[in-house]
């Protein structure tokens, strides 16, 4: 039974790590310029436009979609 539980907690530390670095990698897209959500969603590997948008929420507090307009507004001050 510890085993198995072991293997879970790491299972769930491997996800999360995996999710981190997409959406790591999303923000670079962004960065980068135009891209459609779907766009960032499908080359930072979310098979879901949903739950990326949920996953980058919970991480970010806010959506993609208000991360790069603050990010172009940032970038109109300059």
């Amino acid at each position: 039974v510890r085993s198995s539980a072991a293997s879970d907690v790491y299972k769930r530390q491997i996800i999360e790590l995996v999710r981190e670095i997409r959406l790591t990698k999303a923000i670079q897209i962004m960065c980068e310029g135009n891209h459609s959500m779907a766009e960032i969603t499908s080359k930072v590997g979310f098979l879901n436009q949903s739950y990326f948008t949920a996953s980058f929420k919970k991480k970010y507090n806010m959506t993609p979609t208000q991360y790069i307009k603050q990010l172009k507004n940032e970038t109109n001050k300059s």
